[in-house]
C-alpha cells in the first residue's frame, strides 16, 4: 500500500512542473505578445512616413531648407510664427522624427527595428534641419525635436557601428552567373 505522505510528495513534484510549465508558457506568450505590438508600431511608423504631408516635408528640408536658412524672411518666420508660410513646412518630417524618437524612448518599439527600416533617413533629415531646430530652439523652446535628436544621434552610432560588423552578419549571395546573351526574335 502508498502511504499518503509518498502520494503527497509525487503531487507536489507534479504541481511544481505545471507551475513551471505554465511560467515558461506565459514567457513565451508574453514574447509574442510583445513582438505583435512592435509589429503593430512599426506599421503605425511606416504609414505615417508614406503620408504625402510627412514626405513633402522630408522632401523640403532635405532639398529646399539649406537655401530657406539663408534667408532673413525665412529665418524670421521660422523664429517668430513656424506655423505659417513656408516655415510650417517642416513641421510634418518634425512632428514625424519626434514621434518615432517617443516611441523608441518609451520602449514600445525596438531601436533595432527603427534603425533597420530608418537610419539613414533619420540621419540625413536630422542633418539638413539641424538648422532649423537650432533657430526653433533658440526662439521657441529648447526641447523642440529632442527626441528626434536622440533617435538622430542613435541612428548615427548604429550606422557606425553596423558597417564595421555587417559584413559579419549579412548573409551574401554569390554573383550571378552572367547570363547568355538570349537570341531577339527575328523581325517580319
Amino acid at each position: 500500500m502508498v502511504s499518503l505522505e509518498y502520494v503527497a510528495a509525487i503531487s507536489s513534484i507534479v504541481s511544481s512542473a505545471v507551475v513551471v510549465v505554465g511560467a515558461f508558457a506565459a514567457v513565451r506568450q508574453l514574447r509574442h505578445l510583445r513582438a505583435s505590438n512592435e509589429v503593430t508600431a512599426l506599421q503605425s511608423i511606416i504609414d505615417r512616413f508614406e503620408r504625402p504631408d510627412v514626405m513633402e516635408s522630408i522632401r523640403f528640408i532635405r532639398g529646399d531648407l539649406r537655401d530657406k536658412v539663408r534667408d532673413p524672411a525665412f529665418v524670421e518666420a521660422l523664429a517668430h510664427n513656424p506655423s505659417a508660410g513656408d516655415a510650417r513646412a517642416i513641421i510634418p518630417a518634425l512632428n514625424f522624427w519626434e514621434g518615432v524618437g517617443s516611441f523608441v524612448l518609451s520602449g514600445a518599439i525596438s531601436e533595432e527595428s527603427v534603425m533597420l527600416g530608418f537610419s539613414w533617413s533619420v540621419v540625413d533629415t536630422w542633418d539638413a534641419a539641424a538648422p532649423a531646430i537650432i533657430i526653433l530652439r533658440r526662439t521657441q523652446d529648447p526641447l523642440i525635436a529632442e527626441n528626434f535628436e536622440h533617435l538622430a544621434a542613435f541612428a548615427t552610432r548604429w550606422l557606425e557601428r553596423r558597417h564595421r560588423t555587417k559584413s559579419k552578419r549579412l548573409l551574401r549571395m554569390p554573383p550571378p552567373a552572367t547570363p547568355e546573351r538570349p537570341e531577339l526574335p527575328a523581325s517580319r
